[in-house]
């Protein structure tokens, strides 16, 4: 993170569960999300917060998954960034209302 130039960074992960809903079927999108900041000890990256945004597949077509830009609604990439911008906003209050955001910076 020093060669970047950052203080923190963010790990994301899609998953796309395969699913049975209302009988058709349909892929469930899982975003996984990490934020890390700099190591407090020797090695490792400190853990700031972890988490999880999930949620109902969507019916779709061969032909729509197989169309450019189909896997976009079929993953429901939108609501997924929608909920993470919403998550990491809440996270960042959080951060300022407990006082971290001085701590952080006295680490430069």
């Amino acid at each position: 993170m020093t060669e970047l130039g950052v203080r923190a960074m963010l790990d994301i992960t899609l998953d796309l569960q395969v699913s049975d809903q209302d009988g058709a079927v349909v892929l469930r999108p899982k975003l996984g999300f990490r934020v890390s900041g700099l190591p407090n000890g020797y090695a490792y990256p400190t853990t700031l917060a972890t988490g999880e945004i999930s949620g109902d597949g969507v019916p779709f077509s061969v032909a729509e998954a197989n169309a450019e830009g189909g896997l976009l609604r079929i993953a429901r990439l939108e609501d997924l960034l929608a909920s993470l911008d919403t998550a990491l906003a809440a996270f960042t209050e959080s951060q300022t209302a407990l006082g971290y955001q001085a701590i952080w910076a006295l680490r430069k």
